[in-house]
C-alpha cells in the first residue's frame, strides 16, 4: 500500500495492530489521544471484521475471495450511517 515500510526491527502500525488485537478487543473503553490511537482502534475494528467474515471460509480461496469483497466494501466511520 501506500504507507511506507518500517524500519529494520520496527513494528509498523498493521504489526502492532496484530500484535495487540487480542488485548484491545477486550476494552469496554478506548481512550484516544491522537492519530494514532484512532488508527489502531479502526484496525482493531476491520482485523475483528476479518475474522468474523472468515468464519465462513471452508478453505484458503474462499477466504482470499471474502477478504477481497470485504477490502472492496466501504468500512463506516463512527458518525457515519451504517456505524
Amino acid at each position: 500500500g501506500p504507507a511506507p515500510q518500517a524500519r529494520d526491527g520496527e513494528e509498523d502500525i498493521i504489526d502492532e495492530a496484530i500484535k495487540f488485537f487480542r488485548a484491545n478487543i477486550l476494552f469496554a473503553s478506548f481512550d484516544v489521544h491522537g492519530g494514532a490511537d484512532r488508527a489502531l482502534l479502526y484496525l482493531t475494528l476491520y482485523i475483528s471484521q476479518c475474522l468474523k467474515r472468515m468464519e465462513k471460509a471452508g478453505n484458503k480461496a474462499s477466504g482470499n475471495k471474502i477478504l477481497f469483497e470485504l477490502a472492496k466494501e466501504k468500512f463506516p466511520m463512527p458518525g457515519e450511517s451504517g456505524w
